[in-house]
């Protein structure tokens, strides 16, 4: 089949805004992990702020849009082959968070929470 170089070029400038959208999503979340406590605390608190009001890890959510992005510019199969198992173990992560969260804290939201996706899971 031939693929126009318009298209393809299309595709790629997709692709790598997706990729960087989710880069930023995941570092934006990261530092809002990383600023949460005082200095020289241990405590630990539900995180706060940005996407969390939404999903219980939405630094995996940026991870996996990002990947989307990688598999999307490059147009192969097996980047989205890499892709499934990768949904698969962060979404699992944030499962695992989300119980965590629910032994630890009596004022967190519980098993409605979603997990990675909005509105979704």
């Amino acid at each position: 089949a031939v693929v126009s170089t318009q298209s393809t070029g299309l595709r790629v400038k997709v692709g790598l805004a997706i990729y960087g959208a989710g880069q930023l999503t995941n570092l934006y979340h990261h530092i809002l992990l990383a600023n949460m406590r005082p200095a020289g605390s241990f405590r630990y608190v539900v995180p706060t702020g940005g996407l969390f009001r939404l999903v219980v890890c939405p630094q995996y959510l940026g991870e996996l849009v990002s990947w989307l992005g990688v598999a999307i510019t490059c147009c192969a199969y097996g980047a989205y082959l890499c892709y499934v198992p990768m949904v698969v173990y962060l979404c699992a992560r944030a499962h695992h968070t989300s119980r965590w969260y629910a032994t630890k804290f009596d004022t967190y939201p519980g098993p409605t929470t979603r997990k990675v996706w909005p509105f979704v899971y």
